[in-house]
């Protein structure tokens, strides 16, 4: 076991790639989704639409920026 155990900035770097990309493989999902009730709706791109896809990519923004946020928070906590 490690006394003193460290995250390496590449491990760090690797952490904040890979919620990136969760964060936009969901926000990708959540996109489409509006895209088929819009079109089942018949408002595809209209401005209810248009503004659900701001929602979403707003959305995105915050989470991935919270995300590291938090990633950078821990990472001190482990490296102090």
């Amino acid at each position: 076991m490690l006394e003193n155990p460290t995250l390496s900035d590449q491990v760090l770097a690797q952490m904040r790639e890979q919620h990136k990309d969760t964060v936009l493989s969901l926000g990708e999902q959540l996109g489409q989704q509006a895209s088929q009730r819009a079109a089942a709706q018949g408002t595809f791109g209209g401005g209810q639409y248009g503004s659900s896809l701001g929602d979403i990519q707003r959305s995105m923004a915050g989470d991935i920026t919270k995300g590291y946020r938090d990633l950078n928070v821990q990472a001190a906590d482990i490296n102090r």
